[in-house]
Parts: C-alpha cells; sequence; structure tokens
C-alpha cells in the first residue's frame, strides 16, 4: 500500500517525466531520475513478493536512466552536457540495477499458459529467455569486461549481475508460473535449470 502511495506521489511531482522536459537544470534532472527509478524499484519488488503485476509499467514514463558518473561531475551550477564517464563510477552499481528494470517487469508479469486479456500482449516463454539472453550480453559488454575484481565494490557488482540473472531464469522457468505441476514447461526445460549449478 505504501509503495503504491510513493508512485501516486511520486507522479504528481512529474518524477516519471525527464527533468529536462520542465527545464529543471542538470543536478535536481539527476536527483529526479535516481528517485524515479528507486521507486521502480520497489514496486518491481514489491510485485514479486505478492505475485501481482508491478502497478509502474513501461510505457507509462519516459524518465531517462541516471548517468554514469561520479558525484563530483555534477554540482548545483552544471550545465548541459553532463557527459557520461567511461568505467566504474559511483553511479555504476546503482545503474545496473535500473537497467534491468524493463526485462524483469515483463518476465514476472505474464504467465505463459495464463489466460489471455483482450488487447494486452502476452510474450512466449521463448521470447522472455531470448530477452534475458540480451540483457545478459548488454551487462557483460557494457560492465562486466570493466570491472577490477580485486576492488571490493567491483567484485560484489559482478557478483550481483551474475545474481540478477540467475533470479530472473529462476523466475521465468518457476514451476508455478506454468501451472502447479508445471505442464506447460518442458521436459528438456525442467532438466536444464532443475540441477544447473550456474544459477543454483
Amino acid at each position: 500500500m505504501l509503495v503504491g502511495v510513493a508512485i501516486r506521489i511520486a507522479q504528481s511531482m512529474g518524477l516519471h517525466r525527464d527533468g529536462p522536459i520542465f527545464g529543471i537544470n542538470p543536478l535536481e534532472t539527476e536527483i529526479r531520475r535516481r528517485l524515479w527509478y528507486e521507486i521502480c524499484l520497489l514496486d518491481l519488488r514489491t510485485a514479486e513478493e505478492h505475485g501481482s503485476d508491478p502497478g509502474i509499467s513501461t510505457q507509462s514514463y519516459d524518465t531517462k536512466l541516471p548517468l554514469n558518473i561520479e558525484d563530483t561531475d555534477i554540482l548545483p551550477n552544471s550545465a548541459y552536457p553532463i557527459i557520461p564517464r567511461k568505467g566504474f563510477t559511483e553511479m555504476t552499481f546503482s545503474l545496473i540495477r535500473f537497467e534491468v528494470l524493463d526485462c524483469f517487469r515483463i518476465v514476472v508479469k505474464s504467465t505463459p499458459g495464463a489466460v489471455k486479456v483482450k488487447g494486452v500482449e502476452q510474450l512466449t516463454l521463448e521470447e522472455k529467455e531470448k530477452m534475458l539472453d540480451e540483457l545478459a550480453l548488454k551487462l557483460a559488454v557494457e560492465y562486466q569486461v570493466g570491472l577490477d575484481l580485486s576492488v571490493p565494490i567491483q567484485g560484489i557488482t559482478d557478483m550481483v549481475i551474475r545474481l540478477m540473472i540467475g533470479r530472473a531464469l529462476l523466475s521465468l522457468y518457476h514451476p508455478l508460473r506454468h501451472f502447479k505441476d508445471g505442464s506447460l514447461l518442458s521436459q528438456e526445460k525442467k532438466d536444464m535449470y532443475a540441477y544447473s549449478p550456474g544459477y543454483a
């Protein structure tokens, strides 16, 4: 209930619209972006816990992802454009969590085999698998390849990326998403992921 209240307050403040639309300075824009995506994460986590659909849909906002920058890169008197950095920054860990939102919403939202609602498109299991493969590749190319695993926070970031993908696969192949007995999941899929050490 409180997450729902937070979403409505954020929307009434216009956080679901990107800052430059309102002529807001770069610092406030970045703060608004970070706050909005944290609320999106709370919404997704709440949906997972309660087995319900997320309250925020991808089509309901145009707020851009925060920039990959250090906090010192942006000040109250900063002007556009702010150039994002390459490599790991103070924002990278959170940014990775925000990157997975759209894909995770789709994975947790529609259940294969469920009754289709008129006018609501439902992706197949194969389409969702493809989305997760593309997400894993994007995170690997954009973030993981540049991580220094000897640095604790970067090592944790690498681990979190792997855990997020594994968790998404677990959610995707969970028997309850394919009826109680997993009847809509092929035996090949059951065998592939039931004992896969990579996603344990």
